[in-house]
């Protein structure tokens, strides 16, 4: 008995006691993921006494996908989920419960732990946790953020810290109790930009231009470097640049002119041009005349039947229209249309060549129409709507679409005796445009009437918006924005919410924004739809028409300008475009030596107008047949090039063109 009684056998208590039960402490047991705990088992025996038999017993799991357990007791959670722990000894059990949950947090890192920024700039911290599995998880977008000094540095509650002003702060994470922290160290400004102004000018041979540079700081500070940067140019050949950033024009071309301050480089283009000096009007030589240029197409051309150049002329007579492509400098000449003219070849007017030249940049689609003209039909060839655009008279329905670098066209009098209108949607791309460039037929999405089908087909005025980088459309009924890259028309009036003549021409004030369209006001009398009409597109959704036409009407400057300046030859459709240096439209009323600057006041809902006249000016059109001292408007053939800083306007297909300079 003595010998049994050995503290070998766990069953038997002192002097020959017997186990009668087992406790494991603890009994109820709540782990996350990955954690461990040490049990304990304690024997009781038959004589009261009570004895350690952790190391002892036999342990076991019910369930070791969620939980293991150690010989000696040490316990393991692997997998969220519930398992009964049991201590064995002889045929005595003991047990206790286990859930395991998710794995805790257990720690947090925040980094860079010790970043070094400018003041101004702003440093993104992130917080990452360790679990008690071992897993990390991001926790920026969840932790609590705080800066010690709100002076120096705030912190959003995304992590991303913004400098105020140069000093230190502590940058704390917390998730719970748990906590971590990194040092944040704001230094001096530093130059983060330079800006290099006027942008895209142009000079002379010979001639000279100053230029500035202006540093931006990462503080929100500026400063003029002109005299410290470092100056160069791209092509000397072209153009020089001195160390105080006085560029000097060596030949005609363009050179890259750039201003460097450390790392820092700004840069401007600078064209030297060979357009005539001097202010006011000049005429180009004759050469670049549609008819003194000699690139209308030969009287059938390509074995189409039509005689293109004998009716060539009415390219811009039938009220043919243009876009400035102001990223190659050149104005862009597309019309025809009706019974005039079935041609649809594109012109282009280069103006930064030398010598500046008239070119036919893209033939003419043959077959044409013209042998199938009693059908009015939008796409050529005919039983291929989908190649190329009808030719058309182009009103104003045309725009430059400089974020994507393409032409953009709608509506318009088909060529087809009847001159049916179009409703259709059409864009190329100009970089290297050429022969095999392919027209795009849109198939815009809209919700509602498409442009046309309620208003006229006739008579479109369209225009680029750089704020938004969509096109605003009149259809003299309502007003659209068109965008190319989701190829959607957007309806922003009701369809008789914005009523207008065909008879206007219109354009885009970035700066003020706002669309502004007039014209035909003959004998100081404007009809209904006629006048002055302006839409505030700051916000596309809340579009009005606002009718400004008796408020300038008052103006007697702009009456003048309304009823086609001096001596008026029509009101119709005159020239507008927007001057983006002195911020203001300037009009050219379809003749004469004038024209007329018109600044918009959004208060009185008015333009006001100031008459510039100089010499030289455009010779009258002879648009209706033939007939001297007539015109059937302008539309976009008048048109600004803010990089050479002039005006030019296209008034007749046997005219040169001529530039004006305001400045």
């Amino acid at each position: 008995m003595g010998l049994s009684a050995c503290g070998s056998n766990p069953s038997s208590g002192n002097s020959g006691s017997t186990l009668v039960s087992i406790s494991v402490t603890p009994s109820v047991i709540s782990l996350p993921k990955g954690s461990q705990q040490q049990l304990a088992a304690t024997g009781r025996f038959n004589d009261g006494s009570a004895r350690d038999l952790t190391a002892s017993v036999f342990w076991t799991s019910t369930n070791p996908a969620v939980a293991t357990i150690t010989a000696a007791g040490l316990l393991s959670s692997v997998a969220p989920g519930t398992a009964s722990i049991k201590a064995v000894s002889d045929n005595i059990t003991g047990s206790a419960s286990l859930t395991v949950g998710a794995a805790a947090l257990v720690s947090l890192s925040v980094t860079p732990a010790n970043p070094l920024i400018a003041k101004g700039q702003t440093q993104q911290f992130t917080a990452t946790g360790t679990f008690t599995d071992g897993s990390a998880q991001d926790l920026t977008n969840s932790a609590t953020w705080t800066s010690s000094s709100d002076a120096v540095a705030t912190i959003s509650a995304a992590g991303l810290a913004t400098s105020v002003e140069q000093g230190s702060a502590t940058i704390q994470a917390a998730s719970g109790t748990i906590k971590s922290s990194a040092t944040l160290t704001v230094g001096p400004p530093v130059l983060a930009s330079i800006v290099v102004t006027p942008a895209d000018s142009s000079i002379l041979p010979g001639a000279t231009k100053q230029l500035t540079a202006t540093g931006n700081f990462s503080d929100g500070g500026i400063q003029d470097l002109t005299s410290t940067a470092v100056w160069a140019s791209s092509s000397p050949s072209e153009a020089t640049v001195s160390a105080s950033g006085l560029v000097t024009g060596v030949n005609f071309g363009s050179a890259t002119i750039s201003a460097t301050s450390g790392a820092i480089t700004g840069q401007t283009t600078v064209f030297i041009s060979s357009l005539p000096p001097g202010l006011g009007w000049n005429a180009l030589p004759n050469t670049t005349s549609l008819a003194g240029s000699g690139t209308c197409p030969a009287n059938q051309f390509n074995g189409d039947p039509y005689n293109f150049a004998s009716n060539c002329l009415n390219v811009i007579r039938a009220w043919g229209g243009a876009v400035a492509d102001t990223n190659a400098n050149r104005l862009l000449i597309w019309g025809g249309g009706h019974n005039n003219y079935y041609g649809n070849e594109i012109y282009a007017l280069n103006l930064s060549a030398n010598p500046i030249t008239l070119m036919r940049v893209k033939d003419p689609t043959t077959p044409t129409n013209f042998a199938n003209s009693g059908n009015c039909i939008d796409g050529l060839p005919p039983g291929s709507p989908d190649f190329a655009p009808n030719s058309r008279e182009s009103y104003a329905g045309m725009a430059f679409l400089p974020n994507v670098n393409r032409m953009y066209i709608t509506g318009g009098s088909l060529a087809c005796l009847l001159g049916q209108g179009s409703r259709d949607t059409w864009t190329i791309a100009l970089g290297n445009l050429s022969n095999s460039t392919l027209w795009q037929h849109e198939d815009p999405s809209i919700t509602g009437p498409t442009p046309g089908s309620i208003g006229s087909p006739y008579g479109h005025i369209a225009d680029y918006d750089a704020n938004s980088g969509l096109v605003f459309l009149n259809d003299t009924a309502a007003l659209y924005t068109y965008s190319y890259q989701t190829n959607t028309y957007s309806q922003l009036t009701s369809p008789q919410g914005f009523v207008t003549s065909i008879y206007l021409s219109g354009a885009i004030d970035p700066m003020r924004k706002l669309f502004v369209m007039v014209g035909n006001c003959g004998a100081g009398s404007c009809g209904p739809g006629d006048g002055v009409f302006a839409a505030d597109i700051s916000d596309p959704t809340m579009t009005t028409q606002q009718d400004w036409t008796a408020a300038t009407m008052a103006d007697p400057v702009c009456a003048e300008f309304l009823a086609g300046g001096v001596n008026p030859i029509n009101s119709a459709n005159p020239g507008i475009a927007y001057d983006s240096v002195a911020h203001n439209f300037v009009g050219w009323p379809n003749r004469g030596n004038s024209v007329y600057v018109m600044t918009p006041d959004t208060v009185n809902k008015r333009l006001t107008c100031q008459k510039r006249t100089f010499a030289n000016g455009p010779p009258n059109s002879s648009h209706a047949s033939n007939q001297p001292n007539t015109s059937n408007g302008t539309f976009g053939r008048f048109r600004y090039f803010p990089a050479l800083d002039v005006f030019v306007v296209v008034n007749d297909w046997n005219i040169p063109p001529h530039i004006l300079r305001l400045r």
